[in-house]
């Protein structure tokens, strides 16, 4: 006779919630899993649209500044002697530079922000840039003899290099705080057998600590307060792109407005900068000396004489209104996500048809 071995009584009820609880655990790996997946894939596809945006931006820059005004065709019955062509070609440069300031100068050290949407243009997004001039600032190779270990036109009553950027670094202490900026930059120029290679080795030097967290320039996103504190940030005061030993008075940085107590940037006065442009450009000549020409063509637009400037500052002002080295921050914001580089532009000139054309290329590139 066969005897049947029973299961214990409640080994389903047991078996069951063993597998209520498999199931549980494994649902709740599943949903974990995709909550914190979706919300990455989102971020992750707003990154690489902020980046894209930021390049973008840089293109934008470009576009600007290859930008040529179509003028008029003049047909001439008799052709044009040598003499005629170089007076034509003379006229159009000087047209060309005094447009050039009318659309580069409103904007100069400025937010450009542009509003992206679906609709228009197929993305939702924000593009941010700022187009500055190197040749505005302090190229710090330029004005130091490496190999003679000493600054160009020390001692010198024109073109000392030593004696203005002193009196600068005392304008930034008193601004930024800290002291002794140039004994310190002077002692880390004179141990150095090579030139620098970026602005922010500079960092280096413990009295620039002052600088760090301000490196890169950041725009006004706001009307000023007298309250606030105006920064002033390193690469903005300094340059190793610019290849000039001067500084251009038509593209200040933002942080020489500052150190020669010029008038500084404002926040969103793009359409009052302007109006005032063609005040300040009527009377628009090139420039053969600043002595002469600053009351003239800028004294309108920095509302300061050039005898209110630090002495015999003018001797290391360069004269042309056609710059070639620029730089550019672009910010672009996809969703929440935020993506800033900093790019810095060659603008070379050439000649098509008799009329002055312009190329733009990257030079260099930096994600910040």
């Amino acid at each position: 006779m066969k005897t049947t071995q029973q299961s214990p009584p409640g080994y389903i009820l047991i078996y069951s919630l063993l597998m209520i609880a498999t199931l549980t655990a494994i649902a709740t790996y599943i949903v974990t899993r995709g909550s914190i997946y979706v919300p990455f894939a989102r971020t992750m596809e707003d990154r690489e649209k902020a980046l894209l945006i930021a390049r973008s931006g840089i293109e934008v820059a470009m576009a600007q500044l290859a930008y040529v005004h179509k003028e008029p065709e003049t047909k001439s019955a008799n052709p044009q002697t040598d003499s005629q062509q170089s007076e034509t070609n003379t006229r159009q440069k000087n047209q060309d530079d005094k447009l050039f300031l009318e659309d580069f100068l409103p904007t100069i050290n400025r937010w450009q922000q542009y509003t992206l949407t679906e609709e228009t243009d197929g993305i939702d997004a924000q593009m941010s840039i700022c187009l500055m001039c190197e040749e505005g600032k302090i190229n710090i190779n330029n004005i130091y003899d490496y190999k003679n270990k000493k600054f160009y036109g020390q001692g010198q009553p024109q073109g000392d290099w030593a004696a203005i950027l002193e009196e600068l670094c005392k304008q930034i202490e008193r601004a930024q705080g800290g002291s002794g900026l140039f004994k310190a930059l002077e002692s880390f120029l004179k141990n150095r057998s090579y030139k620098v290679l970026h602005v922010t080795e500079l960092l280096l030097i413990p009295e620039f600590n002052i600088f760090r967290g301000h490196q890169f320039y950041e725009p006004p996103t706001s009307p000023a307060s007298k309250e606030e504190k105006k920064f002033i940030y390193l690469t903005d005061i300094f340059t190793v792109e610019s290849g000039k030993k001067t500084i251009n008075p038509w593209f200040f940085s933002a942080a020489l407005l500052e150190l020669l107590s010029l008038p500084p940037v404002q926040y969103a006065d793009k359409e009052e900068r302007t109006e005032n442009i063609k005040t300040w450009l009527k009377d628009f000549r090139p420039v053969k000396s600043w002595k002469t020409d600053w009351t003239l063509l800028l004294q309108p637009m920095y509302q300061k004489d050039l005898l209110s400037l630090p002495k015999n500052i003018e001797s290391i002002f360069d004269t042309s209104a056609n710059p070639r080295i620029f730089s550019v921050i672009s910010v672009g914001q996809a969703g929440t996500v935020t993506k800033q580089l900093f790019a810095i532009l060659e603008r070379t000139k050439h000649a098509y048809k008799n009329k002055i054309r312009y190329n733009v290329r990257l030079k260099k590139l930096y994600w910040l």
